[in-house]
């Protein structure tokens, strides 16, 4: 990132000058990217942890870069809260503009009405293929927000104002699907890679389960 933030010598302490996808610099670096074949960048747009700039929230730049290289994919983290209108606008044009939900996820737990409007706002303007799970694993462990998400459903009335809904079948997209199309990733492949590897038979993992709906009050697991 030290094109990005300014400075080559960038320092713990030391505030970035903070940066801008429509810059010289961030055009150099994503020119650099497809030659490398980097075709997927993730920008942070989100709240700041101090000071909280305002600026951060902005997503025009990534709207601007998107424009300009439209064969990459755009991960946009924390979808520019709080202006979530401002997402939805630009990623419904820019239709390589994907939703990271690093964060937002986590009011599925705090304010489940909040994250059924986010939720029904960003199926309406992107639909379900360009919603990707993200957890904040450094923040709090992922396990509460799966089964939060896998046992949430949609109000009616925004079901019926928005026409849509979080069927299961979208969920999955939500929790791995869309990011594995995204970074090329063939789920069998890995899930048959995996069941035998070294990790796996250290450790003796075996496939996990998330108690859905009817099961998750009384107690059965469904999901796995």
């Amino acid at each position: 990132m030290l094109g990005v933030c300014g400075s080559p010598r960038l320092r713990i302490g030391l505030l970035c000058p903070g940066w801008r996808l429509d810059s010289k610099e961030a055009f150099d670096f994503l020119e650099k990217n497809r030659e490398l074949g980097i075709n997927v960048q993730v920008a942070h747009k989100g709240p700041t942890v101090w000071p909280l700039d305002k600026d951060a929230f902005d997503i025009g730049d990534v709207d601007t870069a998107a424009t300009s290289f439209p064969d990459m994919k755009f991960v946009v983290t924390h979808i520019g809260l709080p202006r979530l209108d401002d997402f939805c606008w630009v990623a419904t044009q820019d239709k390589n503009i994907y939703a990271g939900m690093a964060v937002a996820m986590a009011f599925v737990h705090s304010r489940p009405r909040y994250f059924a409007e986010m939720m029904a706002n960003l199926l309406y303007w992107l639909g379900p293929d360009r919603i990707l799970f993200s957890a904040d694993y450094a923040l709090w462990h992922p396990k509460w927000v799966i089964e939060d998400f896998l046992n949430f459903e949609l109000p009616e009335d925004l079901k019926k104002e928005y026409g849509v809904d979080l069927t299961m079948e979208i969920k999955k997209k939500i929790l791995g699907e869309n990011a594995a199309k995204v970074w090329g990733i063939d789920i069998e492949q890995q899930k048959k890679a995996q069941k035998n590897d070294e990790l796996t038979k250290k450790l003796h993992l075996e496939p996990g389960t998330i108690r859905v709906g009817e099961a998750a009050k009384k107690g059965k697991p469904l999901a796995r």
